[in-house]
């Protein structure tokens, strides 16, 4: 009915203009103005389903850009800190991760969508390894050796309005889910 495709009509701006207000970085205005865009374009050719799947999708959006954490070093007992792996293409050659996860402003672990360098493949994980350089695998390795303790264990903040993480330390930007 009429009024039903009006307030689908009235719920995708609204989300869009929450979004835009939030938004504190170009790539995410980007991923809002398409979303929004492909939203209004199934609703406007009647696919109601599609507009629908379109307003999930910016609800989610919403979701990850108010987000606050904090990427942490992993060094709990027992966990690993840090792994190297060779790829299956490149024998002798090591890639270095550092393991991380995400902690919210009150001390909770999240799960976050993570997709893996090595196969494509994403998951949501609470622990993940970070690409980084020989040089600062070994100094977090020494760091953990010394007194079982990451000293400097921040390796990035994720502040609301941004979808990604501004790191503190050196990193590709790659990741691993699995070890």
């Amino acid at each position: 009915d009429l009024s039903g495709l009006a307030a689908l009509r009235e719920k995708l701006a609204g989300q869009r203009q929450s979004l835009m207000a939030e938004s504190r970085e170009d790539a995410a205005s980007v991923q809002v103005e398409k979303l929004y865009a492909d939203a209004l374009a199934a609703l406007n050719s009647g696919d109601v389903q599609g507009a629908r799947k379109g307003s999930a999708a910016l609800h989610e959006l919403y979701g990850r850009l108010v987000q606050e954490y904090e990427l942490r070093i992993v060094s709990r007992p027992g966990t690993l800190t840090a792994v190297w792996r060779e790829p299956w293409n490149r024998p002798g050659v090591r890639n270095h991760y550092v393991i991380v996860d995400a902690v919210t402003p009150r001390g909770e672990r999240l799960a976050l969508p993570i997709t893996s360098e090595e196969d494509g493949t994403t998951r949501t994980v609470t622990q993940w390894g970070l690409r980084v350089d020989n040089a600062l695998y070994e100094k977090i390795r020494r760091d953990k050796l010394d007194d079982g303790i990451i000293q400097n264990n921040r390796f990035g903040v994720k502040e609301r309005g941004y979808l990604t993480p501004q790191y503190l330390m050196p990193t590709t930007g790659g990741a691993i889910i699995q070890w």
